[in-house]
C-alpha cells in the first residue's frame, strides 16, 4: 500500500504522456510497492535474533543489500529507478554535490547508511539503545555541510564556446504535416539576425525528415547541389516538403556560417545473409548529427552519433509484444516506429570560425537519466554535454520539466561539466558544473542564448 501511494504522488504526469497512461502508472505503482516489500523485507531479516549482538555489521550488511536492490533495478526496471532513487528526492540539497566523487550509487550507499545506523539497538537499556541514531545523524550532518564544502570548492571556466538553443514549443502530430522545422529556422533567424555570431546552434530530437545512409560507409551522402530557400522550405503544393541532412546542410552552408547540432532518423540501409540468401535490410536509428561550418583536416564536416539505449515500448518493443492487439492497447492506433540502438559511442568534434576544437557529448531524450552511460565517463571531460530531449508528450507538465532537469542537473555534478539542455516544450537550458541552472526557457517557442546569460 505504501508503495502504491508513494507511486501515485511521484508519476502523475504519466497518464497524460502515453496512450493507456493510467494503466501503466497502475503497472508501475504495482512494482513500487514491490519495491517496498523488498526494502522492508531485508529490514526485517536483519533484525531477527541472530544479528542483536552484531548491531553495526548488520548495518552494513542491510546497507549492502539496499544498494545491491537498487543496482538491480536500475538495470531491469530503468524507469522506475529513475523515479525513485535516493539522489533524485536530494537534488536541491548540497548533499548531491558528493556525487562527483562516489557516483549516484555510492552516494545512495552513504544516504542508506546513515539512515539504518538510526535503527536502535535490540537488547539494550538506556541511551546505549540510540547511541547508533547519534552516529547515523552525524552522518547526515557530514553529508549536508560537507556537500556545501565541496560545492565552493568547484572551480570551473565560463562556456568556451557560444550556442544557441532553440526550442519550437511543439507537440508531434500524428498526420503528416509534421514538420518542426519550419519553426526552428523561423527562430533561429531571428535570433542569428539580433545578435553576434553563434558558434553553434542547437535543434533538439528528431526534428529533421528521415534520410539514408549506407552500413558500408556508415555516412549521409551530401549532395552539392544546392537549392534556393524557397525550395527548401516548400514544394508543390501536391507534394510534402521535407527537411533531412542534406537539406540542413545545403541550408545552413549558405545562410549561416554558424554549426548545427540537430537531431535525426537515420535509415540504415545494407544487406545480409539469411539461410543462404542475400536480403535487404533496414534499420532505423535516432541520432545527433553535427554539421560543422568550419572544420580542420582529420575533422568530418558532418558527424553522427547514435543514440545508444532505447525508450521501452515506445521506441523499441520485444517481439513477443508485437501482435497488433498489444500494440492497439498500448498507443490507440498511434504510429511508433521501432527503432535501433547504436552500437558504438561517439564524441563530436565542433570547430569554431578560429579554428579551435571543442568536443561534445550528445545524450539524446531518455539517455539523460542513465549515470552509466559512456557519455558520463568520458577519460578527459568534454567541453560540454549536450542532450536533445522531445518532451512534447508531457506538455503542461511543469512536474516532469523539473524531474527532467534535476537529473541533468545530477549529470553536471558527475561530470562537473557544462550541460546544454534543447527540448520541444519546455525546459530548454544551460546548467554550469556545479548543478546550477544559469538560465531556462519557459513554455514558449524562444531561443536561448549563452552569450546574453
Amino acid at each position: 500500500m505504501s508503495g502504491t501511494l508513494a507511486g501515485y504522488a511521484i508519476t502523475p504526469y504519466m497518464t497524460h504522456a502515453i496512450p493507456n497512461g493510467k494503466s501503466i502508472q497502475l503497472i508501475c505503482c504495482i512494482l513500487f510497492s514491490i519495491q517496498f516489500v523488498g526494502w522492508f523485507g531485508s529490514w526485517h531479516w536483519f533484525i531477527g535474533d541472530v544479528w542483536k549482538q552484531f548491531h553495526t555489521l548488520r548495518v552494513a550488511l542491510l546497507t549492502l543489500v539496499a544498494v545491491g536492490l537498487e543496482f538491480v533495478e536500475a538495470r531491469l526496471l530503468t524507469p522506475i529507478w529513475i523515479l525513485s532513487h535516493p539522489s533524485l528526492f536530494l537534488a536541491n540539497t548540497p548533499v548531491v554535490q558528493w556525487i562527483g566523487y562516489v557516483s549516484t550509487f555510492g552516494l545512495s550507499a552513504m544516504l542508506y547508511l546513515a539512515l539504518f545506523s538510526f535503527i536502535p539497538k535490540m537488547g539494550v537499556v538506556g541511551w546505549k539503545r540510540w547511541q547508533g541514531s547519534l552516529v547515523g545523524l552525524g552522518l547526515l550532518a557530514i553529508l549536508w555541510f560537507g556537500g556545501q564544502f565541496i560545492e565552493s570548492r568547484v572551480s570551473f571556466n565560463k562556456l568556451p564556446f557560444s550556442v544557441a538553443l532553440v526550442q519550437p514549443h511543439l507537440r508531434q502530430q500524428t498526420n503528416h504535416t509534421w514538420e518542426p522545422w519550419r519553426g526552428l529556422i523561423r527562430l533561429t533567424e531571428d535570433s542569428l539576425a539580433s545578435g553576434n555570431h553563434i558558434d553553434l546552434i542547437v535543434w533538439p530530437e528528431s526534428v529533421l525528415t528521415p534520410s539514408a545512409r549506407s552500413w558500408a560507409m556508415d555516412q549521409v551522402a551530401i549532395s552539392d547541389q544546392s537549392e534556393s530557400k524557397v525550395a527548401l522550405l516548400s514544394r508543390s503544393g501536391n507534394e510534402r516538403s521535407f527537411f533531412d541532412i542534406n537539406s540542413m546542410v545545403q541550408y545552413f552552408r549558405h545562410q549561416s556560417s554558424s554549426s548545427l547540432l540537430a537531431g535525426s532518423i537515420l535509415v540504415n540501409q545494407g544487406e545480409e545473409n539469411k539461410f543462404g540468401l542475400v536480403m535487404s535490410v533496414s534499420q532505423q536509428r535516432n541520432c545527433a548529427c553535427l554539421w560543422n561550418a568550419h572544420s580542420i583536416e582529420g575533422h568530418d564536416r558532418l558527424q553522427i552519433h547514435d543514440k545508444q539505449i532505447l525508450f521501452p515500448v515506445m521506441e523499441t518493443m520485444p517481439s513477443w509484444l508485437g501482435s497488433e492487439w498489444v500494440r492497439e492497447w498500448l498507443f490507440s492506433g498511434r504510429t511508433v516506429g521501432q527503432l535501433t540502438p547504436g552500437e558504438q559511442y561517439r564524441e563530436l568534434i565542433l570547430t569554431d570560425s578560429k579554428g579551435s576544437d571543442y568536443r561534445l557529448a550528445v545524450s539524446i531524450c531518455y539517455e539523460s537519466w542513465l549515470p552509466w552511460l559512456p557519455q558520463y565517463h568520458a577519460r578527459e571531460p568534454v567541453d560540454a554535454i549536450c542532450h536533445l530531449i522531445y518532451d512534447g508528450d508531457f506538455a503542461g507538465r511543469s512536474d516532469y520539466t523539473e524531474t527532467m532537469l534535476k537529473t541533468i542537473r545530477l549529470r553536471a555534478i558527475e561530470t562537473r561539466t557544462w550541460q546544454l539542455v534543447c527540448s520541444y516544450w519546455a525546459g530548454t537550458a544551460i546548467i554550469d558544473p556545479r548543478g546550477h541552472i544559469v538560465a531556462e526557457l519557459p513554455p514558449a517557442q524562444n531561443v536561448l542564448r549563452s552569450d546574453r546569460l
